[in-house]
């Protein structure tokens, strides 16, 4: 596997070319010659559907699309950065978390830095020039790949890459639950870290156990767009997480991994199934969906890992409930999983990431005829087609075409 298709697959190398040159020209326009180029990928939600906010076991992957920034230290303690959402201009010892940022990437950026403050690690100012092919607001993590990136570059510029994997997904994670006040486990800033498709396990949240492997899906991968926004719907997952963590109450213990399962499923079956128990009969039963999943990838099983993705959606939709919202008729998540089953009845297809909105994520077999149809029920413009990557911290350019 080459270089450029390790970390974009089949994306046609004109148009990432154009990408790079894009950024490179205005780099040097604003900042003069670049010393570095970084990336952090989105991400891809295989199967672990609302379990890492309770220590549970997900399956993630990096995806071929990814936020690019061209860098270099400008001596200074100011950190300039031009992206596709705006300008940002702050002083990187001006890291106090301030109301007004909130939902901002502004806020991200002050979160890094007080991370990385928190942790005795070097900040100091760079210039940076950044561009973002992932879509935003889909459910692959543009958030937290923005928060890798700017780990990945005060890491690189300031710290000779001393800093791990899973410290910057830990830095990345406080940014985005304190400062840019969204309560996210860390499912996302993982995948993002450490790339290619990553098995991890929350059990033990200072010792988090992470093994990856390199993973060919005989499938495309498919994310289909709702038309709705998920964004807005924080209090939404916060209610899963605190609806899971209920239960664990009731059996003396802060969250349900650290819940025996048997002694739950003794509990669940003799009493009534409230939201709050489902939603936790999802939790232990999506860790062992993870658990066989993972057996079966490592194997070359790709039948029974699409099977138990097919499990994993309708488990979200009849027990965890994030298929559509309190009261709601018509859900746009709904619509499309059943759209896509009425096209292609033999594949794999649930919701993707936190739910309610966003997209749907389907593992279907190669057919134009199909996909057309597909792209005139939903539109073309929602349907986007994904392949893993490797996600590197740096890019080398002389590789890359």
């Amino acid at each position: 596997m080459s270089y450029y298709s390790s970390i974009y697959g089949d994306l046609p190398k004109e148009y990432t070319k154009a990408r790079y040159d894009s950024v490179a020209q205005l780099f040097a326009l604003k900042f003069g010659k670049v010393e570095a180029v970084f990336t952090a990928s989105g991400r891809c939600e295989l199967l672990g559907n609302h379990t890492d906010h309770n220590n549970g076991k997900v399956l993630v992957s990096a995806i071929n699309r990814d936020i690019i920034g061209f860098a270099k230290k400008n001596n200074t303690d100011v950190i300039n950065i031009i992206s596709d959402f705006g300008q940002i201009c702050l002083n990187c010892n001006e890291i106090a978390k301030r109301q007004d940022e909130i939902n901002t990437s502004l806020a991200i950026v002050r979160g890094i830095l007080k991370g990385f403050s928190n942790n005795n690690y070097i900040k100091s100012g760079f210039d940076c020039v950044c561009s973002s092919n992932i879509p935003y607001a889909s459910g692959l993590s543009s958030s937290a790949a923005f928060e890798i990136l700017i780990g990945n570059i005060l890491n690189g510029l300031f710290n000779n890459n001393s800093i791990g994997k899973m410290q910057l997904a830990k830095i990345g994670q406080y940014a985005e639950n304190e400062y840019f006040g969204k309560p996210c486990g860390l499912l996302d800033q993982c995948g993002v870290s450490y790339g290619k498709l990553s098995y991890i396990d929350f059990a033990n949240p200072s010792d988090i156990l992470v093994k990856t492997l390199s993973v060919k899906l005989d499938r495309q991968i498919l994310l289909i767009k709702t038309l709705d926004d998920h964004a807005k719907l924080g209090a939404y997952y916060a209610q899963i997480k605190d609806d899971m963590v209920s239960v664990a109450k009731i059996f003396g213990k802060n969250y349900l991994r650290q819940v025996d399962e048997q002694e739950f499923m003794a509990y669940y079956n003799c009493h009534e199934k409230t939201r709050e128990l489902k939603r936790s009969f999802h939790f232990f039963n999506e860790n062992n969906r993870v658990e066989l999943a993972y057996t079966a990838l490592t194997k070359g099983d790709l039948p029974t890992f699409y099977n138990l993705v097919n499990q994993s959606g309708i488990s979200s939709r009849d027990y965890l409930g994030n298929c559509s919202i309190d009261n709601e008729t018509n859900s746009p998540l709904l619509a499309i999983i059943e759209g896509v089953k009425d096209i292609y009845p033999d594949c794999a297809v649930r919701v993707h990431g936190g739910g309610f909105r966003g997209s749907v994520l389907a593992f279907v077999n190669k057919d134009a005829k199909k996909q057309l149809i597909l792209e005139q029920k939903f539109g073309k413009e929602n349907i986007l087609e994904v392949g893993f990557n490797i996600s590197l911290a740096q890019i080398e350019i002389d590789k890359l075409f």
